[in-house]
């Protein structure tokens, strides 16, 4: 790199006196394709032991990371200011990794929220989510800022009756539409957001628990951002390994789409630490996906011609075509217990339906497809989720 660009920025300088430079123009960033480098690894990086009690408390142990303290002001400051210079209306905070830093856009707790959940004959699931969601989640007045939209395509009568009481329960804003037609998630989901209110709207799965606290204030934030499309969050099977990293345009057997990171430990920091930091991504899970209302519907909503599979990926590529960059938030962490609603599309009609879709979504895109996902180097595998390199 140019030193020149560098200096300018004003993030280097001797003494932290605050004093930065007023210049903050951003040189253009080329990425090269090329192997330039290679470096054996010898062991699998980890989360600190203390994630647990950061996770708990929302502070680092002062013996876990010495280096960090006497210096954290200075630190802070830093940044603080750098993100001040740049006009960007954030805080950072350290993460359970010593050397990983949290830029959270400031967000007003004033914009209504409408989250959008389908279920069907799974009232407990629903019980579940919805009661995660009120008792973990931490943005002041909670209640007064989220509005929860059930889309039912077909409960029994004892479980409509079940779900309008919980709703009664909850002392929020809710809404719940009955409407028995066969599963089509973008269609249900289309239909709730109609009903919507929110200047966001948050698709979120029946079988979703929520984990972190700030997940919302942090999806929030990265949905606010003028340039941001789709904002997804980290998700977890029970066992703690990852379900939803972000997803990759090409990956996996049908080259449409897969998920990156797939069943990775909870504790592994990912591919040159791409699990511990907000990054662009080519497309989100719509089972955890934020949205600006506005530009939901300014792209049309989800194709309901993908009844079931690829609707999520099909709109974060629309909105990536029209401008916008997807966001993938690590901070954000849930518990998403896939597929307990509906079950898997290996067999049988299911694997019917989705190859029809998938090769649906080749077709669409065939020209995408054949560019490749712009956030994922050309070197690596569309065969693995791990950025292991073609071979």
């Amino acid at each position: 790199y140019d030193k020149r660009n560098i200096w300018q920025t004003g993030f280097y300088y001797a003494e932290s006196d605050g004093e930065s430079s007023a210049d903050m123009g951003a040189p253009e960033i080329v990425c090269l394709d090329l192997v330039l480098y290679h470096q054996h690894s010898t062991a699998d990086f980890e989360m600190p032991a203390d994630r647990e009690y950061y996770l708990e408390t929302g502070k680092m142990r002062k013996d876990a990371n010495p280096e960090f303290w006497g210096f954290e002001k200075a630190y802070l400051k830093v940044k603080q200011n750098f993100l001040n210079g740049m006009g960007f209306e954030a805080c950072s905070y350290q993460t359970p990794h010593p050397d990983v830093w949290s830029v959270v856009p400031a967000c007003a707790a004033a914009h209504l929220i409408s989250v959008v959940i389908l279920s069907k004959d799974h009232s407990e699931l629903l019980r579940n989510c919805i009661a995660s969601f009120l008792e973990r989640t931490y943005l002041s007045g909670l209640r007064e800022f989220v509005e929860f939209i059930v889309v039912d395509n077909g409960s029994s009568e004892e479980n409509r009756q079940t779900i309008r009481e919980f709703l009664e329960s909850i002392k929020a804003e809710s809404r719940y539409i009955y409407r028995p037609m066969a599963f089509n998630f973008s269609a249900m989901c289309n239909a709730g957001v109609r009903e919507a209110k929110g200047a966001y709207i948050l698709l979120l799965n029946d079988d979703v628990e929520v984990i972190e606290r700030n997940w919302l204030r942090i999806m929030l934030g990265q949905a606010k951002l003028p340039g941001t499309g789709a904002v997804g969050a980290k998700l977890y099977y029970e066992d703690k390994t990852i379900q939803h990293a972000g997803v990759v345009l090409g990956l996996g057997a049908h080259r449409t789409a897969g998920h990156s990171h797939y069943r990775v430990s909870s504790s592994n920091l990912g591919y040159m630490g791409r699990l511990c930091y907000a990054q662009n991504v080519m497309a989100v899970t719509g089972a955890c996906l934020m949205m600006k209302r506005a530009l939901f519907t300014e792209l049309g909503g989800l194709d309901e011609d993908f009844a079931v599979s690829l609707n999520d990926v099909d709109l974060c590529v629309r909105a990536w075509k029209a401008g916008y960059v997807n966001v993938f938030t690590p901070f954000a962490e849930l518990y998403h217990f896939e597929s307990i609603s509906r079950g898997l599309d290996n067999a049988g009609e299911k694997a019917a339906r989705y190859e029809r879709e998938s090769e649906a979504f080749r077709t669409k895109w065939k020209e995408v497809l054949e560019e490749g996902d712009p956030y994922y180097n050309v070197n690596f595998s569309l065969d693995r989720s791990d950025f292991a390199l073609k071979i």
